[in-house]
């Protein structure tokens, strides 16, 4: 019979000892990076949050600029005339006009007349604003109904006007304010609901200047609030204004 002698001398494994030692270490070293990566991916969303709340503060700051910007815009002469102001602030709610549109009457407009018939009223709709003046007297009047054909103010004409030298015009009126409530900036258009502009928001101020016509804007978010955003801008179309 054919006998096979094995040297093990050189096969020899891990120990017991060696292997708990092995795998500690690695379970440790695995621990480690679910750490470490944890902690990264916590402080990436962080990151993603805050540059994400950044982006929408200086997003809304462009979305008012884009409507401020054009305060007083058609209006001129109304606010030569002091009739109204291109802007307004009352309280904590800053409020801007500007022209929408011209409406064209082919009669004359006497004192005590409601009801007003146009060419179009396409877009005229209850609850708007118009600002109905010639060279030199004007009225600002809210519309209480509107047909194919005429609109009815809600209170009557303080003035006559030759329908040669009248101006009608459908104002368009955008608001902005701070809903404390629900920490909301929000933005109404005319009578419509007012729509959110930013969410998470603290503050909301403004200033504006009727020399320099700047109008500078300030606000701060919730998870913020010792930061604050600012922007400003010059209101030409107020500036052109005759004093």
């Amino acid at each position: 019979m054919l006998l096979i002698k094995y040297n093990n001398r050189d096969q020899k494994g891990f120990t017991l000892i060696e292997s708990l030692i092995t795998l500690s270490l690695f379970t440790f070293i695995v621990l480690a990076a679910m750490e470490f990566f944890s902690i990264t991916q916590k402080h990436f969303h962080s990151l993603k949050d805050e540059y994400q709340a950044i982006e929408a503060a200086f997003s809304s700051l462009d979305k008012m600029r884009t409507d401020l910007s054009d305060a007083g815009f058609g209006l001129i002469s109304p606010i030569s005339m002091k009739l109204l102001k291109g802007i307004e602030a009352e309280n904590t709610t800053l409020t801007v006009f500007k022209k929408h549109k011209d409406l064209e009457t082919a009669a004359n407009l006497v004192s005590g007349q409601t009801r007003i018939f146009i060419n179009n009223t396409q877009q005229v709709k209850p609850g708007r604003q118009l600002c109905i003046h010639d060279q030199n007297k004007g009225e600002i009047k809210y519309i209480y109904e509107v047909d194919k054909s005429s609109i009815v103010l809600s209170s009557s004409l303080q003035n006559s006007y030759s329908k040669d030298t009248l101006q009608i015009i459908l104002l368009k009126k955008v608001s902005f304010y701070l809903d404390e409530a629900q920490y909301i900036l929000r933005r109404k258009v005319n009578s419509s609901p007012a729509q959110p502009l930013l969410e998470e928001a603290s503050a909301f101020a403004f200033t504006y200047n009727n020399i320099s016509h700047f109008l500078e804007l300030r606000l701060s978010l919730n998870n913020r609030k010792e930061k604050t955003y600012e922007t400003s801008l010059f209101l030409k179309n107020l500036a052109l204004v005759q004093k």
